[in-house]
């Protein structure tokens, strides 16, 4: 159901990227031998440029995204356990997500270890489990993590016993999907140019073109998606960026500090609004430090901007980075 969910969102998408500005464009083309005749001949190369590297970033890149997901993937998680640190860790928690097979099951299993600063850390791993029957996974038992000091190399932390295998069926299906696409689009370059050109070149070539519309519509809603997703929701409801927050799980140091002041920054994220923490902190070496971290806090903990003090980890060689401690120990 979760993939069927997936498939339709991606297709609605695409058609209004792809197949509606083509609708309207070919709905409302009329004759435009007169207007191609006084059409400057160096914007439309301008803009068939621009299409063409459009395209040509965007296949470029979900090329690359297909292999980085497959090989890359597997590649680095066999160099993250074979010359990765060793974190000792133990469960906490562990919770079933779903049941792929009768042999596969799908869990979610918290661990605690102390980082290479040696504090306490919780991290969650989703991890299946081919053989459920051995009870591996139980709270209480012990677990290995291997982890990339230079945090690198995606996922950056593995637990031992993990078996890369890809599928070589779903990656020949969707090399298959790409290399479709590839060709569609290559037609499409050559079917307008055949039909539109009038003896005139590529002077046909507009703003409102498919081909031009298209990819400036498909540039525009994975910038968007990316800038709303990563770097806005993401960051605003943990308080810092993934990456700042991996390096504080494994590098960090836990300290209390002082809050100075938390209020209101205007912004609403999900109708919950994002607080400002000015806080103040003595670090390891006896300094002092004021920071802020700009968080969303849902209404049910609105409280939470009352208390005193709160719990932090920073980064010893850089002390201006800093979140809170659920924040870190929530960052997978």
């Amino acid at each position: 159901m979760k993939h069927l969910f997936i498939y339709f969102w991606v297709l609605f998408i695409l058609y209004f990227i792809i197949a509606h500005p083509a609708i309207i464009y070919y709905n409302i083309k009329s004759d435009t031998s007169f207007y191609l005749e006084n059409k400057d001949p160096v914007m439309a190369l301008v803009l068939l440029f621009l299409s063409v590297a459009l395209w040509a970033f965007f296949l470029g890149w979900s090329f690359r995204l297909i292999y980085k997901s497959t090989f890359v993937l597997k590649k680095n998680i066999s160099i993250i356990l074979s010359k990765g640190k060793t974190l000792p860790t133990k469960i906490i928690s562990v919770s079933r997500l779903s049941l792929q097979s009768k042999n596969m099951e799908t869990k979610e299993v918290t661990v605690e270890f102390h980082n290479f600063s040696n504090q306490l850390i919780r991290h969650t791993l989703t991890i299946n489990d081919s053989k459920p029957e051995l009870n591996r996974y139980r709270e209480g038992n012990t677990l290995k993590l291997y982890a990339d000091r230079e945090l690198k190399k995606e996922p950056f932390m593995v637990p031992e016993g993990i078996q890369v295998v890809v599928n070589y069926k779903k990656l020949i299906f969707m090399y298959a999907i790409w290399m479709l696409f590839l060709c569609f689009i290559i037609w499409y370059y050559y079917y307008s140019y055949e039909t539109e050109n009038q003896g005139y070149g590529w002077r046909f070539i507009t703003f409102e073109h498919p081909l031009v519309s298209s990819a400036l519509m498909l540039a525009l809603f994975s910038s968007i998606g990316y800038f709303i997703v990563y770097k806005l929701f993401i960051s605003r409801f943990a308080g810092v960026k993934k990456t700042d927050a991996l390096r504080l799980k494994l590098y960090g140091i836990k300290t209390t500090a002082t809050v100075l002041n938390a209020s209101q920054t205007g912004t609403l994220i999900n109708d919950q609004p994002e607080i400002k923490f000015t806080l103040q902190y003595e670090d390891n070496k006896g300094k002092s430090h004021q920071v802020s971290i700009k968080k969303v806090v849902q209404l049910i903990h609105l409280y939470e901007t009352k208390e005193k003090q709160k719990t932090i980890f920073y980064l010893p060689d850089e002390p201006q980075i800093t979140a809170f401690e659920n924040d870190i120990n929530a960052i997978q």
